[in-house]
């Protein structure tokens, strides 16, 4: 991951919006994220502790978060709190993912706390 340029994150973040949108709206079964998030109560706070940080270096998780917020906050910063407990976690994962040629997220999300650890 910290060889992955910025051109390739852009073109892995633009490949990955369509998930994000689903997620975002619902649509995406396996995000327990959303699920928790919309839950409320403790399910939801404890999401500001389950952000897999991964292999990513912090440029990279501020151009994840900066093309996010630049999507669903431009106009209102309504969503920020979504965006910081949902998606970026959840684009994170899928950029992992594509990356490393995985197909469940699961297995992405395990292999990422490796190397948070």
């Amino acid at each position: 991951m910290k060889d992955l340029t910025e051109e390739q994150l852009k073109e892995l973040l633009h490949k990955n919006t369509p998930l994000m949108k689903r997620v975002f709206s619902g649509k995406h079964s396996a995000s327990w994220r959303h699920l928790h998030y919309k839950a409320k109560g403790a399910k939801k706070r404890a999401l500001t502790y389950k952000v897999p940080v991964g292999p990513f270096k912090d440029e990279q998780h501020q151009t994840i978060v900066s093309y996010l917020m630049e999507i669903y906050c431009s106009n209102n910063k309504r969503y920020l709190d979504y965006v910081l407990k949902v998606l970026v976690s959840e684009m994170l994962i899928a950029i992992y993912m594509d990356v490393h040629h995985i197909s469940d997220p699961k297995k992405a999300e395990e292999l990422m706390d490796i190397y948070s650890g």
